[in-house]
């Protein structure tokens, strides 16, 4: 079994010298100054922080090793919440978020993950076998960093309370007892969906289920499949198990997961503007790969539009019941035409009379899955 031990309290790193180099740390700073007209010191100095602790740079931390949950899927879910919360901010200007609830929000996606980190002089694994405990481990350094760095109290309780919600284990509830307005409750369902959506959006994905098998593998070594509690995390044979359980995932636990919060994720098309949600059609692309079958694979495909919220039943009932009827196309389309067949779709959507989508989807019926795949997720996220 993996030790608990007591976090320190001197976590902040001594080395103020080295600028943030992440790409991503300059996008939430630009999200930050169209928000709220300026840079918030304190985001500035939590990012160039908490990069410094993956990197090993705190003196009570060695760098992180896993390569699932690293510094860029956190730094993907803090801009995926920073772009939910300007979202909020534009669809509900009456009920914005002020400056101090949004640094909440970004310190809770930077540190979300964090507890897969080692403590300092631990060289047993790359930190997979937390997998069970390190949402609580996260939530100690978060509430430890924000305490030394001065944050208000509240966010020292916020923050760590918003991270507890990630625990997939649990199935906690978001009530006014420990989130006190509309707008914390907002937040604390962000969290959450923003951790969800920029795992399944990464255009990498599919290839990146390695990385997270082999998290769950060192899990094993340290901890012993027989110990495992019934229900605590899900025990793999292989990679591919994870791979064919994708769509399953999705349908079964994302989708619900996603509704429970309310659907949080509805704020990216309002950042994103004229309708568009860039990270529901990269996860489209990256589930057309898993629909192996051919007589349920159209079926699973609209299923997960449906669920993205990109149709509704009745288009999909015609596009269902027209490539049923009618005959597939002897030519089959490029990779590239498909794509761009289904974006423009994609882009036309909110004047729909719903047969633009049945066409597309009969011709794509000349394609395997697979070619829809490659013809998709090329897409990447801005």
């Amino acid at each position: 079994m993996v030790a608990r031990k007591q976090q320190k309290a001197g976590v902040v790193s001594t080395d103020r010298a080295q600028p943030p180099t992440h790409p991503g740390i300059a996008l939430l700073l630009e999200i930050c100054r169209e928000e709220y007209g300026r840079t918030i010191p304190r985001i500035k100095r939590l990012l160039t922080d908490v990069e410094a602790l993956y990197a090993g740079r705190w003196p009570d931390y060695e760098a992180c090793e896993v390569r699932y949950h690293d510094f860029a899927h956190a730094l993907d879910a803090a801009v995926a919440v920073a772009r939910m919360a300007a979202g909020w901010n534009r669809a509900q200007p009456g009920k914005k978020l002020d400056a101090d609830l949004f640094s909440c929000a970004v310190a809770a996606g930077i540190f979300h993950d964090a507890g897969y980190i080692k403590d300092k002089g631990d060289h047993e694994g790359q930190g997979g076998k937390f997998t069970t405990i390190h949402v609580q481990r996260g939530m100690e350094m978060a509430a430890g960093y924000l305490k030394q760095a001065r944050w208000p109290k509240r966010a020292s309780e916020f923050v760590p309370a918003t991270i507890a919600i990630t625990d997939y284990h649990r199935n906690p509830e978001i009530d006014g007892k420990i989130f006190r307005t509309e707008q914390e409750i907002t937040v604390a369902r962000m969290i959450p969906t923003a951790d969800l959506i920029a795992q399944i959006a990464d255009n990498r994905y599919i290839e990146k289920l390695d990385r997270l098998f082999d998290e769950f593998k060192e899990l094993y070594e340290f901890q012993e499949q027989r110990r495992l509690a019934p229900g605590e995390t899900p025990v793999f044979r292989s990679v591919q198990e994870i791979r064919d359980g994708v769509i399953d995932f999705y349908e079964q636990f994302v989708v619900p997961r996603l509704v429970k919060f309310g659907r949080m994720d509805k704020y990216l098309a309002v950042y994103f503007g004229e309708n568009r949600n860039p990270y529901h059609e990269n996860i489209a692309a990256n589930l057309s790969s898993h629909l192996l079958s051919p007589g349920t694979g159209w079926q699973r495909l609209g299923d997960a539009l449906k669920g993205l919220g990109l149709i509704d039943d009745r288009q999909l009932d015609t596009a269902l019941a027209r490539q049923r009827q009618l005959r597939r196309a002897t030519r089959q389309p490029s990779p590239e035409q498909t794509k761009e067949a289904l974006l423009n779709w994609m882009d036309s959507r909110s004047n729909s009379t719903g047969d633009n989508l049945g066409n597309i989807l009969v011709e794509m019926g000349a394609l395997p899955p697979s070619a829809l795949a490659d013809g998709l997720v090329h897409q990447s996220l801005p």
